[in-house]
């Protein structure tokens, strides 16, 4: 456990999620999730990394966003062939639009990203770190970069300006 609400896991199977917590999962196949369980509706905000592109749903993504159902189903999914600098925003903005972000409290949004921040540092300290697919290690790299080499947060284009706050909220975590 690396926060009250965000933990680090070796099998998706071998443990029970709790509502509004989040995990980083080593699967058995090389794939490595972020997962969010909500609490309402109950589903699942994911971002999937593959080790190759054969390894996603679609046979074309190294990465997927989702929405993921009770029933194990994708509600909603978007697919990125490649991890690039211009696309690690797209996809943390994503990923918080399918967790709900701007519809929670203050108080649980910085709960959720001091946790997620914190699990993103602590993943690459963690006993099954060499089995991080490159996706996800070129993301991290991105992400990290950005955040040393950048003064101010991201531009993201989403109609909410609280959406842009969450992200520059974000930033912030992952500098300090």
């Amino acid at each position: 456990m690396v926060t009250a609400n965000w933990s680090i896991i070796s099998n998706e199977g071998s443990f029970e999620k709790k509502e509004e917590s989040g995990y980083l999962v080593f699967s058995k196949d090389g794939t490595f999730s972020i997962i969010y369980n909500k609490k309402e509706p109950k589903e699942e905000g994911r971002i999937e990394f593959y080790t190759a592109k054969e390894k996603s749903t679609d046979k074309k993504s190294v990465c997927e966003c989702k929405i993921t159902t009770p029933a194990g189903q994708d509600r909603v999914k978007k697919g990125f062939g490649d991890i690039t600098p211009s696309n690690v925003w797209e996809i943390i903005s994503i990923f918080f639009d399918f967790c709900d972000l701007e519809k929670a409290q203050k108080n649980e949004v910085d709960k959720f990203l001091m946790g997620f921040s914190k699990s993103l540092q602590e993943v690459h300290k963690s006993e099954d770190k060499d089995q991080l697919p490159p996706s996800f290690k070129l993301f991290h790299k991105y992400i990290k970069e950005w955040t040393k080499n950048t003064p101010k947060a991201p531009s993201i284009s989403h109609d909410s300006y609280n959406f842009e706050s969450i992200i520059k909220k974000f930033v912030d975590y992952l500098k300090a």
